[in-house]
């Protein structure tokens, strides 16, 4: 087995629609479902591997419930983990989404802290 480094989402799915590589394992099925759908591709999902928790940080808070009107919170512009990110912010009630598999920032019906 070969493996092939690359510096970022795109390039491991472009190299294998064009049959520069025979398999990559660097997203998940949301991401791929997206860049599917962006680049007019049908790359396939054929396994699944570990996915890590999303976590939250904060310098000064020690949970969510601490949250007060107002405040800001960071999430990813990326398509996987902005979709994690809203997900964990709906699962913690501060925001709803509609119901969506791959929701992003234009389907937040409701927000608590805004």
């Amino acid at each position: 087995m070969k493996i092939v480094q690359f510096s970022d989402y795109n390039q491991p799915n472009i190299a294998l629609r064009d049959g520069d590589l025979d398999l990559n394992a660097t997203q998940q099925r949301s991401f791929l479902a997206t860049w599917d759908k962006d680049h007019k591709s049908t790359l396939t999902p054929i396994g699944d591997t570990v996915i890590a928790p999303l976590a939250v940080y904060s310098k000064k808070l020690t949970s969510l419930k601490q949250l007060k009107k107002g405040a800001s919170v960071a999430i990813p512009n990326d398509s996987t983990d902005e979709t994690r990110s809203l997900e964990l912010l709906a699962d913690a009630k501060l925001i709803t989404l509609d119901n969506k598999a791959l929701p992003t920032l234009h389907d937040i019906k409701s927000n608590k802290l805004g």
